[in-house]
């Protein structure tokens, strides 16, 4: 039986069962008229995952089955022939001399034939594109490169695939190499090549991603290959630390600053930032820093092992994997001043597991299991410390699970860098985020949660404080 929970902002939907739930979402291919083709965007660490794998390769035949091939326009048998998915490893790191075989080696040559033998295990013809970052052929005989974007018969096979899978790297290598600079602009000697901007213009193989999204065929990425399918506002790299103490500026550094290209990726995900490695890599405070920054209300982080199934045609979503999705709301923050390392109070995080769906345009999260809004029996956990950074694990997850499950209405953890740069200007480079439950949170056994408020503050003195 299904019943509703009215909190304040926002509509709960609690279902009996992750098959319920999932039934709940509306069928792309419902009408005859063509719908853009759903994404799987997957938080990461891919590896070999079974139900993922699965869930893609059926994803696949379901786009096969409906709209036929494109060369054809004749629908073919889905049980008889494997579907076909074009492998893009552009954000891989070029390949400096030829695949000798070795299953150790990490280059967008090799990564291509990996998941081509991946995918073949989970009934999937993996066909490797050899697109690459690379301006140049890097040795004799290499076909991973930029040039290859242009060529129109490549173009036209991708056209005619079921499906496209994006592998993790660099997302601005896809930028770099799909795209191209209408203005012309050209690096200054010495200095960092930069990714094409607003002017850019598409490439025939990116015109070619995009009438095979148009058409229906399902589009995958993991990692980089996740944020890269993101509209305006792409994130570049940078840590949380460094996003709350130094602030979000625009462009791309190899460092631990927090960075974004206005112009952003694919823009075939168009309701908020996408982040991948979410939890694990820590990087809530990350997404509320680069929502402030470039304007979005909503940032929605996958965990890895994760992915967030998403139907642009009915703006609807669900949960796939271990691991679960983030939804980080801004829109009731406040902040004490416009500069960096302000008073952060009034976000909002929604935290969904397996099974369940969401509804994008009504703010409606459809739960695979029971919700309860009274505090759980647990004792309240003790205030934490972290060092912060990408290898800390998911600590300020950990940390919400366990008050939703406690008898406490609230519960902090202080974020005190390791190390920190040899300057004076970051002597107080930590901060505490406390998380705190209200009349509106509401929380399931399995993990997840809706509306916890979040706020972040200053640590002053916070090398001294340990």
């Amino acid at each position: 039986m299904k019943h509703f929970v009215q909190p304040a902002v926002r509509r709960i939907l609690i279902v009996e069962s992750t098959e319920t739930a999932l039934l709940t979402l509306p069928n792309q291919h419902d009408s005859h008229s063509a719908l853009p083709g759903p994404l799987f965007l997957i938080g990461g660490a891919l590896d070999e995952d079974p139900v993922l794998l699965e869930r893609f390769a059926a994803l696949a035949r379901t786009a096969r089955d409906a709209g036929g091939s494109q060369s054809t326009g004749i629908p073919t048998a889905g049980a008889q022939h494997e579907v076909r998915i074009g492998i893009f490893t552009t954000a891989s790191e070029p390949a400096m001399a030829p695949f000798d075989g070795d299953p150790e080696t990490e280059s967008d040559e090799a990564d291509g034939l990996y998941y081509q033998q991946v995918f073949a295990r989970h009934g999937m013809t993996g066909i490797p594109i050899p697109v690459g970052r690379a301006p140049e052929a890097p040795f004799t005989g290499a076909t991973y490169t930029r040039a290859s974007a242009e060529d129109e018969q490549l173009a036209e096979l991708i056209a005619d695939l079921d499906g496209l899978f994006f592998g993790g790297g660099d997302q601005t290598n896809y930028l770099f190499a799909l795209f191209r600079d209408a203005v012309g602009v050209a690096a200054t000697p010495g200095e960092a090549e930069t990714p094409p901007g607003e002017n850019r213009v598409d490439t025939p193989v990116m015109r070619a991603i995009r009438e095979l999204h148009a058409r229906g065929g399902v589009i995958a990425g993991t990692s980089a290959g996740l944020a890269i399918q993101q509209g305006h506002g792409m994130v570049t790299g940078g840590t949380s630390v460094r996003g709350w103490y130094d602030g979000v500026t625009v462009g791309y550094e190899d460092d631990e600053r927090v960075h974004y290209l206005p112009a952003g990726g694919f823009g075939f995900f168009a309701e908020g930032l996408l982040d991948s490695h979410f939890n694990e890599w820590d990087r809530v405070v990350r997404a509320v820093c680069l929502g402030r920054a470039t304007g979005n209300r909503f940032v929605f982080g996958v965990d890895e092992h994760t992915a967030l199934l998403y139907f642009p045609g009915q703006r609807s979503g669900a949960v796939v994997g271990t691991g679960g999705v983030s939804i980080i709301d801004l829109e009731e923050t406040e902040w004490s001043a416009d500069t960096s390392a302000s008073t952060v109070i009034g976000v909002r995080w929604h935290q969904l597991t397996a099974g369940d769906t969401y509804r994008f345009d009504t703010e409606l999260i459809a739960r695979s299991g029971t919700e309860h809004s009274a505090p759980g029996t647990d004792p309240l956990p003790d205030p934490e410390h972290s060092a912060g950074g990408e290898n800390v694990g998911p600590v300020l997850l950990r940390l919400a699970q366990r008050l939703m499950r406690s008898t406490g209405t609230v519960s902090a953890l202080d974020y005190i860098p390791s190390s920190r740069p040899e300057s004076a200007e970051y002597a107080d480079l930590g901060y505490r985020v406390t998380l705190r439950r209200d009349e509106r949170t509401l929380w399931t056994h399995a993990g997840g949660f809706s509306d916890l408020t979040l706020s972040i503050t200053p640590l002053k003195n916070s090398q001294n404080s340990k």
